[in-house]
């Protein structure tokens, strides 16, 4: 069994969800498990939509809900098809109104705790989850939609929440388990609750982290992370152009990267991947064909002096200038 995780980017249009489609197709015979982030920007939105309402400013936050509203129910009528409609129709307005109610009463309270940001951000991985396992239906892939809330516990930190191991990944086990072998789990990233159900989010850029966790219930072999690189380079690809992906990073090398600030790695996720052992890949959805980077057990390449390798930033950052 492998762990496939998709990042905004690669969900961000009808024609990207259709390439996730045939991504997840070519790894069936693997028995996947697909995590997924919110569709392109919709938590930076759902977090702005969140301060509008909490600071009073209603024109901005209708402006906004109905924009989220407009974009998810477009992009989802492209990728679902007819006859699953019904299903999508019914989704997507349980979790509008349900989104409606959770803006009101920021909008009552006047202000923005961090149990309140965390119940708002947290719909963008529960809408494009839904949507995603309705979508690879259209494919010929049948699925079976996991909320994650009721399978990550975490403590209460709403908006940075450590998942509760060994409980996580009973949950997680047993609900994948129980399904026929030919039908797909597909779950939100970043999303969790708290042992009496309150939502949670594990922080940014934690549907890495929430793909891991799947990755150590179910003992997968590996995990895949899709974005929109081939890989990890040794230098900012916006600043170096002419340079090829690392083949391979151990562990140590990504956690530390991660530590300094790389975005394509989520430090809890490398450490618990470490940890259980289970390889991860680096992967492009634009390009699926590229190779990627593995990151894996091997020599770390002596770590202090990689880091300054492949991310120069770690070296300014030792040294106090950042």
């Amino acid at each position: 069994m492998i762990v496939l995780k998709f990042g905004g980017s690669s969900l961000e249009s009808a024609e990207a969800i259709e390439r996730v489609a045939r991504i997840v197709r070519s790894r069936i015979a693997r028995h996947p498990a697909v995590i997924v982030s919110a569709h392109g920007k919709a938590t930076d939105n759902l977090l702005a939509l969140a301060k509008d309402a909490a600071e009073g400013h209603h024109a901005p936050s209708v402006d906004r809900f109905n924009a989220l509203e407009s974009y998810h129910s477009a992009l989802a009528a492209a990728v679902v098809a007819d006859h699953d409609r019904k299903a999508l129709d019914s989704f997507l307005n349980a979790h509008f109104h349900e989104l409606f109610n959770a803006v009101e009463r920021l909008r009552g309270s006047g202000k923005l705790s961090e149990q309140g940001q965390a119940e708002i951000t947290s719909f963008g991985e529960r809408l494009s989850s839904g949507i995603m396992a309705l979508a690879l239906r259209k494919a010929g892939i049948e699925t079976a939609h996991l909320d994650a809330r009721v399978l990550v516990r975490t403590n209460d930190c709403y908006t940075n929440a450590t998942p509760v191991l060994d409980e996580s990944c009973a949950r997680i086990r047993r609900a994948i388990f129980s399904l026929d072998s030919q039908t797909i789990p597909v779950l939100g990233g970043f999303i969790g609750s708290t042992p009496t159900g309150v939502t949670t989010t594990l922080g940014r850029n934690s549907s890495n982290l929430s793909a891991v966790l799947v990755g150590a219930a179910v003992d997968a072999e590996e995990v895949e992370i899709w974005t929109d690189v081939d890989g990890v380079y040794a230098h900012d690809p916006r600043l170096v152009t002419d340079q090829s992906p690392v083949e391979t990073l151990s562990f140590e090398d990504a956690a530390t990267m991660a530590a300094h600030g790389a975005k394509v790695f989520h430090h809890g996720a490398v450490m618990l991947a470490q940890q259980e052992n289970i390889p991860i890949w680096i992967k492009n959805s634009r390009n699926p064909q590229a190779r990627g980077t593995k990151v894996c057990a091997q020599n770390a390449i002596a770590s202090k002096a990689s880091a300054k390798q492949f991310f120069p930033q770690a070296a300014a950052a030792e040294s106090g200038v950042a």
